[in-house]
């Protein structure tokens, strides 16, 4: 392998397929048809978006993303899977809930938080009793805008296309 200019456990800024920087971590290195690869794993992230890169990519740069001023990830998902503006929720606004079977139910924002320094929504289901709201990731993509009605409209609208 040629001079690695990371190590292994160093954190660092990446660049998601150049949409925005976000924070991650080298798990490895390897060798893949003779280029050396970093394996990096994006800090809070489902391990699916684990990445090899090469050395030397311009997608990494040293330090952290709060270094840059900027607010540790609002969204814990890529910018290809959610728009940001679209994406932004406020305390009292209501949406489109996606339960985990793919029901849309409609539903609020009761409150934000921070959990080690990630950003999260709770919410609960218009009709629910608190002791079931849930905690949900900003960027979660089972967060919807609109209403139920619109999101059913919608549908019909992409079927018959």
């Amino acid at each position: 392998m040629t001079e690695a200019e990371y190590k292994i456990g160093e954190t660092f800024m990446c660049l998601y397929h150049n949409e925005n920087f976000y924070n991650a971590k080298i798990l490895g290195m390897e060798e893949i048809e003779g280029v050396n690869h970093y394996v990096i794993h994006y800090i809070g992230w489902n391990k699916r978006y684990d990445e090899k890169l090469p050395f030397g990519s311009e997608r990494m740069s040293k330090g952290s993303v709060g270094e840059l001023g900027w607010v540790e990830s609002e969204r814990q998902i890529p910018d290809s899977e959610q728009s940001s503006d679209s994406q932004r929720f406020d305390v009292g606004e209501e949406f489109v809930l996606m339960s985990r079977y793919k029901v849309p139910y409609t539903a609020n924002v009761v409150e934000i938080k921070q959990i080690e320094n990630r950003n999260y929504y709770v919410v609960r289901i218009h009709g629910w009793a608190p002791e079931y709201d849930e905690t949900l990731a900003f960027g979660s993509i089972r967060m919807l805008k609109g209403t139920v009605q619109e999101y059913y409209s919608r549908r019909a609208r992409i079927r018959n296309d």
